[in-house]
């Protein structure tokens, strides 16, 4: 295919989702002001050319319309590979194009060239999410300390399970302080709880499920065992309540998690205290009847 030309050197930012807009000046197709549906337009133009496969009219239209990503993008998919390079490292202006434009390069082969663009996005601002990316490529490098340093960052910025799951096995006693500091200021309850029981804040545990509700949206019993063994006494009384509350609420689909709490009260109370236990709970929800069973299923 013919060579299309390169986006103009005033290419600026219009922040539209999905691409990068237009400077001032610069209205593509349009003769007069930009409408406001010009880039939903464009963006419906160009995946109707990218499903009919007619990757020439979609970088002539993405540069026509000021748009970098689907520009480097189709480029690539022309295999122009040193002009797609050249003009996203020279346009590239925001960590959000970084991400939308390496992972598709990095999937077609191109690793080294979508991490130095990823760097470079990431160089201009912070980003959770880019910061994953690159420290996922790092990992599969085996370049451990550079994955660590950019799993942090993103961690620093959006402390969230999925990303803590990947991020545990590799801390040292040396990141504690700043993970609790993360989770602190704006994680969620269920990755500010694992950080607790990881850094052994065994209080801030406490506080914190002693602050949520009895019908926890996700399950608690197994932290609570582990605070067990800090503290017996109100691992047991959380344990009773949180069951009762479940036994009281009747929702037959929490008897589940109800059965995790009295497995870990019977292993904590006297064997007699549990009996006696077991027999007021029978008395009390003798009429539930799939809630007998699964006591009658506890000896």
């Amino acid at each position: 295919p013919s060579r299309p030309g390169c986006l103009g050197p005033g290419l600026g930012v219009r922040a539209p989702a999905g691409g990068v807009g237009r400077a001032a000046g610069e209205n593509g197709a349009w003769a007069d002001a930009v409408p406001p549906w010009a880039d939903a337009l464009t963006q419906a133009r160009l995946r109707v050319l990218a499903r009919a496969g007619r990757w020439l009219e979609y970088v002539n239209l993405a540069q026509a319309e000021g748009q970098l990503v689907p520009y480097v993008l189709g480029l690539a998919r022309l295999g122009q590979r040193v002009e797609a390079i050249a003009v996203a490292t020279q346009k590239l202006d925001t960590a959000a194009e970084a991400l939308a434009i390496a992972p598709p390069l990095a999937a077609m082969g191109w690793t080294d060239d979508a991490i130095a663009l990823a760097e470079q996005g990431l160089a201009r601002q912070g980003h959770p999410a880019l910061a994953r990316w690159l420290g996922d490529q790092y990992a599969a490098q085996a370049e451990s300390e550079r994955a660590l340093s950019l799993y942090l960052q993103a961690f620093d910025r959006q402390p969230e399970g999925s990303l803590w799951e990947v991020l545990q096995p590799r801390l040292g006693v040396e990141h504690h302080e700043r993970l609790v500091a993360a989770v602190r200021s704006h994680g969620d309850e269920a990755t500010r709880l694992a950080v607790f029981l990881h850094v052994q804040d065994w209080d801030a545990a406490k506080t914190l499920i002693d602050a949520l509700p009895l019908l926890n949206p996700w399950p608690l019993c197994p932290a609570v065992a582990q605070l067990a063994d800090h503290d017996p006494r109100w691992a047991l009384t959380v344990a009773q309540t949180r069951a009762e509350a479940i036994a009281q609420s009747g929702k037959a689909a929490l008897y589940e998690e109800a059965s995790a709490w009295l497995e870990l009260v019977r292993s904590r109370q006297d064997p007699k205290d549990w009996v006696k236990y077991r027999q007021e709970l029978l008395k009390t929800h003798g009429r539930k009847r799939k809630l007998v069973e699964l006591l009658q299923g506890l000896p």
